[in-house]
């Protein structure tokens, strides 16, 4: 199916990811108090988990995210993912508008949250290898600070450009430009299923915002 940023997090949580871990990174990176509600809601008969971050509506802008991300303290390659994905917002936002994004397309903590989370999350559950058949992206109109776009959105197909994807029978967005950066940056994509051995089995779905 598709992905979302809260979705990548929560299907991390729904494996074991410890909500605590997170909420300490990131408050630490902040330096103030972050904190996550999770929730555990049925989907499609499926047992699933959601989360949404309380401060994530808290105003910011671009040129801090990147500070905040390149002077974070953390491992090496949380912060090269991190800052991959989230050049990849930026540049989609400036081919699209022929322009820096302005407050509203990165305006607040919830991208951050999302980007940094997922990437703190995959280091503190040792996961060194990441998969991903192609991505769903739905079918439809979203609405946006630009007004009424078609699905995908501009930012999210101009992510995910050179890659596999498909559109599937399910209206509405299923890839968000926050998933397509954390897919494009650091995911294979492939049309089979690699050998495996399956240990944990994790179901993200989309908060409040689905970003």
């Amino acid at each position: 199916m598709g992905i979302s940023g809260d979705m990548a997090i929560a299907s991390l949580i729904d494996i074991g990811l410890s909500k605590d871990d997170i909420e300490k990174a990131l408050s630490n990176i902040l330096m103030k108090p972050v904190k996550m509600n999770v929730m555990k809601k049925q989907k499609c008969g499926i047992m699933a988990t959601t989360v949404d971050f309380r401060e994530k509506e808290e105003k910011t802008d671009i040129d801090n995210m990147l500070k905040l991300v390149e002077k974070s303290g953390l491992d090496n390659g949380i912060r090269l993912n991190a800052l991959r994905a989230l050049n990849l917002i930026i540049e989609a936002e400036e081919a699209i508008h022929g322009e820096k994004p302005h407050l509203h397309e990165l305006g607040t903590y919830d991208t951050l949250f999302d980007i940094l989370g997922f990437f703190i999350g995959i280091d503190i559950l040792k996961i060194d290898t990441l998969t991903s058949e192609p991505p769903a992206m739905g079918y439809g109109t979203v609405e946006t600070a630009h007004g009424t776009l078609p699905i995908p959105a501009p930012a999210t197909a101009h992510i995910l450009s050179g890659m596999q994807v498909y559109g599937g029978n399910v209206k509405g967005e299923l890839t968000t430009p926050t998933g397509a950066a954390i897919l494009a940056s650091s995911f294979t994509i492939t049309t089979s299923t690699p050998q495996m051995r399956i240990t944990s089995i994790g179901y993200g779905i989309p908060g409040s915002k689905g970003d």
